[in-house]
């Protein structure tokens, strides 16, 4: 392939020619990087092949509309241009919102012609015309992310930014913690800072402690136990039996290390927070307690995406603890 036709195709297929990195440098990948990723979308070696395929993809889309669409949200009077077919000069649209609202009109021959103030969110867009129907994702967005007052443009807010597993204390268990968290942003916040910037806490491999990148989790949507501060959990402070799991030397030890020991921090925190939970168990669960509430609003909550956390996390463990031939993903 040409160099030409190697980013002609890339553009259609939306893969990014160039790209400047955080210094400001300008990147551009070379010719068989930009072969194989076109390669990787199962699309022929041949950029003119190529480019023909992705055009009966196209042809064959219903209404030439791609599954996902996206409006900018400013946007007074979004149009999208609809491939009607022969004779028909109208089309049927119903577009549901995300929050429930429904919006439906007829399309202006081969233009369909949608609210304007459509509100920001990822909505379903029906469309019908001679018998054919099809149904694609809308997506309303704004210009920027969300920004509180404080941090808008010309407001001099400052901040920090912090590795919350690198945050020392003399009562942490050898990781940085969420009490740990909220002391460094009461420190910020006495010295007048607005934000404090942190890693991703996301949940990582309960049983495989040393698989420990915050990019590579178990799940995006559930934290990580081991930012939980043992001892701020409810029945810490009057379980005796409990506090002695956290024995003194392995404490010590986790604590006075010049690098995160995270194999020693799962040993010590998670027999105290599973001790912990069966006291919840037998003191607490079914009284009607303001704890017993609370645990019931966290599982109603977190529904089905929570069981099956809880279900992969369990079988997870069952599978490396067996150590048998087959993995997890098998």
């Amino acid at each position: 392939m040409s160099r030409e036709a190697l980013r002609r195709v890339a553009g259609l297929l939306g893969i990014a020619t160039r790209h400047v990195d955080a210094l400001g440098v300008w990147h551009e990948p070379d010719d068989e990087t930009l072969a194989r990723l076109i390669a990787a979308f199962g699309l022929p070696d041949d950029p003119q092949r190529a480019a023909e395929a992705l055009a009966d993809e196209d042809r064959a889309a219903p209404f030439g509309l791609a599954p996902m669409r996206v409006v900018p949200e400013e946007d007074p009077a979004p149009v999208l241009r609809l491939r009607l077919p022969v004779g028909i000069e109208l089309a049927e649209w119903h577009c549901r919102t995300e929050e429930g609202g429904v919006h439906a009109g007829r399309s202006d021959g081969a233009e369909l012609h949608l609210p304007s103030g459509l509100p920001a969110g990822y909505h379903r867009l029906e469309i019908a015309a001679a018998g054919s129907a099809a149904e694609i994702s809308l997506v309303v967005a704004p210009p920027s992310c969300h920004l509180p007052d404080a941090l808008q443009p010309g407001a001099r807010s400052w901040g920090l930014s912090a590795q919350l597993y690198g945050l020392r204390s003399g009562r942490s268990w050898g990781i940085g913690d969420f009490t740990d968290l909220a002391e460094l942003c009461r420190h910020t916040g006495a010295l007048g800072g607005q934000v404090v910037g942190i890693n991703p806490l996301h949940a990582l491999f309960a049983a495989e402690p040393r698989h420990f990148s915050p990019y590579s989790p178990s799940s995006r949507a559930w934290l990580s136990y081991l930012y939980i501060d043992p001892a701020a959990v409810p029945g810490f402070a009057d379980d005796p039996a409990t506090q002695a799991l956290a024995r003194p030397a392995a404490l010590a030890a986790a604590r006075s290390g010049d690098l995160i020991d995270y194999a020693a921090v799962a040993a010590l925190k998670r027999p105290v927070l599973e001790a912990l939970f069966r006291r919840f168990r037998q003191h607490e669960r079914g009284t009607g307690s303001a704890l017993d509430a609370e645990f019931g609003v966290f599982k109603q909550q977190g529904g089905a995406a929570l069981d099956g956390f809880a279900a992969f996390e369990a079988l997870h463990a069952h599978i490396t603890a067996a150590g048998g031939p087959f993995s997890w993903h098998e």
